[in-house]
């Protein structure tokens, strides 16, 4: 009777492990920023250089709550053979890698290239964070691993995403053909008994892959049962708001089955509007992961101005079979058309940058060469990370900022649905494009100063003069202009558009502005916050906007926004007597040199270079130059060494600034 008993328990076990549901893979090529096999200023060694081989590393605790084949783990042990396992009991690094599932190897891990692996030159094991939550993910990257008998170093990552899924990279290989290098990929239950991995393993090869993100390969676990049919809709590049007529629809398809889809039938219906379809054959979405762009013959007609529109996009009849996962089967949006009415435009310049980098002085450069050229049009946002005037924020993780000076134009890239990062070089020809583009709100900011309490207190005003839609949002920053520092390549220099907070948050404040709005409608948002005592109240603007938020930065937009001089009772900025020099720096200079003019009074000005013999060797830049400060740039790269004079000329007094040229 007991062995009966004991028989039909194991055979229940079986049958629930066997039963039980399992991660499958989904393959992409690419990463994207922050994301990279290199440093990166917030990582932390797990296992050092110069770490003894075979080891597991220290308990390492997850930066948020995660489950992991449905049930909860709050850490993990990194082994330097290329895995993570969940197991607390875990005591032995196994080198001896298989395929899995196997009971007998590590349990309850996640393998991203288990193989015997040592450290090479430099190698060791790190993790870091990025995102914001509830998006944040985890990196663990073996980072110059090198397989035993091998002479090529591999880089391999696992990145856990606080949404539930991971996945495993392999970014790099160097010194050598990687091809040698044979390791299994995948993923194991805590009983060894259910599983997923690369179908090669456990002699998985390493690719030979460079240091460019895009030949990454990605393999994206998910966990669930795998269809052997289903199709997803990944984009649209369609914007939420569009004048009536005509427009080509276009977007990107991907196979999440394990069966390649040669054929299937894309549709699109508009509210309740008869379905439009369109059969698509001889293609080649290959199993686990194939993408296809697509672009429809029959274009996507809006025919009434101020409509709001629910918009859907789906497949079918895959291999003339149906989909099998409906959870991921459709695209979803609001359009509505616009009738053409546009607000003055403002746009909004923000600048990722350090006081320590010595290549940002290129970005104050191009900063003030847009107050130059649009005085009137552009606000600058300076962002500044790990100095004296960092505010710590989400900003630099959510748009994956790898590296600076970097920067934004009103959030968004050259092109719809683009990367919106851009190098300061590209801010001057990105500006006609934004102050051209179609704005529907007008932005006022209002504020009011207690002198005594330091609270200030005010509104941000939206005014519609045309239709929008989407998750609109009042932002706002407080910014200080004159702030004296030291910048790295340039010496003592005076910064403007220093952030120094963000009351209403990174994202602004949901709820306040409906997701449809139309012309003639007016919207108000309230703001309070305290000033810091450090603050000069007489160099401040806060700065409101209008932003259309989305969790994807391709689609994040500032629609519009303005400023305000802080409203203390008296007058905001003190008044300019005396056109003067703010000085040169740096001084000597063997490169970009800046040169720094306070102007009493509009004025019309030269800047001219001459030598030590009052000879002009160079016109760097003329014209009209508004009340207050500018900036003005100089190359000395090409000057021979020696002493200069920068000579400035205009209607409101002449100066001259010795320069020393060194190289």
């Amino acid at each position: 009777m007991q062995k009966k008993l004991l028989t039909a328990i194991i055979t229940s076990l079986l049958f629930l492990q066997a039963s039980a549901q399992n991660y499958f893979y989904i393959y992409k090529a690419g990463t994207l920023p922050p994301y990279e096999y290199n440093e990166s200023e917030d990582s932390y060694d797990i296992m050092p250089i110069g770490s003894p081989d075979d080891q597991l590393s220290a308990w390492q605790s997850l930066p948020f709550s995660w489950d992991f084949y449905g049930s909860a783990v709050s850490g993990y042990y990194v082994s330097d053979n290329g895995y993570i396992t969940f197991d607390q009991g875990a005591s032995v690094s196994d080198p001896n890698n298989v395929t899995v599932p196997n009971a007998g190897g590590p349990n309850m891990a996640i393998y991203a290239f288990w193989d015997d692996l040592t450290y090479g030159a430099g190698g060791k094991i790190r993790a870091f964070d990025y995102g914001v939550s509830p998006n944040r993910i985890h990196v663990i990257q073996w980072y110059g691993m090198v397989r035993n008998g091998s002479s090529a170093s591999v880089f391999a990552s696992l990145r856990i995403h606080e949404g539930g899924n991971f996945d495993i990279i392999y970014d790099l290989s160097q010194g050598g053909s990687a091809s040698a290098t044979n390791g299994t990929t995948g993923v194991e239950d805590a009983f060894g008994t259910n599983g997923k991995c690369l179908q090669s393993a456990p002699n998985t090869q390493f690719p030979d892959i460079t240091a460019d993100n895009q030949d990454d390969q990605v393999y994206m676990f998910q966990y669930g049962a795998q269809q052997q049919y289903d199709l997803s809709v990944l984009d649209i590049a369609l914007k939420p708001a569009l004048p009536s007529g005509s427009h080509p629809l276009q977007g990107t398809i991907k196979n999440y089955g394990y069966s390649s889809v040669t054929s299937f039938r894309l549709n699109y219906q508009l509210n309740n509007d008869p379905v439009v379809s369109q059969n698509l054959n001889t293609l080649q979405l290959t199993a686990n992961g194939g993408e296809f762009s697509f672009f429809t013959t029959n274009p996507l007609n809006l025919p009434t101005a101020g409509q709001f529109y629910n918009f859907k996009v789906w497949c079918d009849n895959l291999n003339n079979n149906v989909d099998q996962d409906h959870a991921n089967d459709s695209l979803n949006m609001q359009l509505v058309t616009v009738l053409g009415v546009n607000a003055p435009k403002k746009v909004l310049v923000e600048k990722f940058t350090a006081t320590w980098c010595g290549a940002c002085p290129t970005g104050i450069a191009y900063m003030d060469t847009l107050y130059n050229n649009y005085p009137e049009q552009v606000i600058g946002v300076a962002n500044h990370a790990s100095d004296g005037f960092d505010i710590a924020n989400d900003m630099f993780d959510f748009y994956g900022v790898s590296g600076i000076p970097d920067g934004m134009v009103d959030r968004t890239g050259a092109n719809f649905g683009s990367d919106p990062l851009t190098y300061p070089s590209a801010w001057p020809n990105r500006m006609p494009a934004r102050l051209n583009n179609p704005t529907p709100v007008k932005v006022e900011v209002y504020n009011t100063l207690n002198t005594v309490s330091g609270e200030v207190t005010g509104q941000i005003v939206g005014r519609f003069v045309d239709y929008a839609s989407g998750d609109l949002r009042f932002m706002l920053f407080v910014t200080e202009d004159s702030l004296p520092a030291t910048q790295s390549g340039l010496g003592p220099v005076v910064l403007d558009h220093i952030l120094r907070a963000m009351p209403m948050g990174e994202w602004g404040t949901p709820g306040t502005i409906p997701s449809t709005p139309g012309p003639g409608q007016d919207f108000v948002e309230t703001f309070q916050f305290t000033l810091d005592p450090s603050w000069n109240t007489d160099k401040l603007h806060i700065v409101g906007a209008v932003v259309r938020y989305n969790i994807d930065k391709r689609k994040h937009e500032i629609l519009n926004a303005d400023y305000s001089v802080l409203d203390n009772g008296v007058a905001a900025t003190k008044e300019i007597t005396t056109t003067r020099s703010l000085g040169v720096g740096p001084n000597p200079v063997s490169g970009l040199g800046l040169l720094q003019v306070e102007f009493a009074k509009a004025a019309t000005a030269s800047f001219s270079m001459h030598d030590a013999y009052g000879r002009q060797v160079e016109m760097i830049k003329e014209g009209r130059f508004t009340t207050g400060k500018h900036g003005v740039w100089f190359d000395a790269s090409n000057l021979p060494a020696g002493m200069y004079f920068l000579q400035v000329k205009s209607d409101q007094g002449n100066f001259t600034e010795k320069v020393i040229v060194q190289h």
